[in-house]
């Protein structure tokens, strides 16, 4: 589970703020980028599309 804090959020529209949390979410894959070594190549393709900021991540029901 990720939690995010919107506590000095600063972005002006919603757009900006997702790829703000997006850019965030792609850092804390970058972290535990040892759990691929785990993975399926279904989830670990899904893992590097979201990890590469690669136009077909899918952002929804991500569960590692």
């Amino acid at each position: 589970m990720i939690s995010i804090s919107f506590r000095n959020y600063g972005e002006k529209d919603w757009e900006n703020g997702f790829k703000a949390i997006q850019d965030e979410i792609r850092e804390l894959y970058n972290q535990f980028y040892l759990i691929r070594e785990k993975l399926n190549q279904r989830d670990l393709e899904e893992f590097d599309a979201i990890w590469f900021g690669r136009e077909n991540a899918r952002w929804k029901k991500r569960r590692y």
